[in-house]
């Protein structure tokens, strides 16, 4: 029902269940029912390819509001990502991104020492 969800206005991606970790929308699709969203705040609607692989912008916050972690830093986190930065170059700043494609949407390492990555 509208009125359970005002929300829910336009064809903006939303995760009104909270669930899956990252909004979704209904598409125009005909042979695709849903599909996850690149980014809510970019651009707003579905468009592009559904896992952010190809994303490019510069987003850096997560989901929560935690700034992203560069990628290029192991501090807080310590990780030992196994794309190198001349073979990924898309892998930059501490932007969002989804480099192998296999999360629905993109993420980052977070700059909070209590939360290793989160989406994006």
């Amino acid at each position: 029902m509208p009125e359970d969800y005002p929300e829910l206005v336009e064809n903006y991606c939303r995760n009104p269940d909270g669930e899956g970790g990252t909004s979704w929308c209904y598409t125009m699709d005909p042979d695709t029912r849903w599909e996850y969203c690149i980014h809510p705040a970019c651009p707003f609607v579905c468009m592009g390819n559904s896992t952010g692989s190809d994303y490019r912008g510069n987003v850096s916050v997560t989901i929560s509001g935690k700034t992203c972690q560069r990628w290029d830093d192991n501090s807080p986190h310590v990780h030992f990502y196994k794309y190198k930065s001349e073979e990924h170059p898309e892998l930059v700043e501490n932007y969002c991104r989804n480099p192998d494609g296999m999360e629905p949407g993109l993420w980052c390492y977070t700059t909070d020492p209590n939360t290793y990555w989160e989406f994006c």
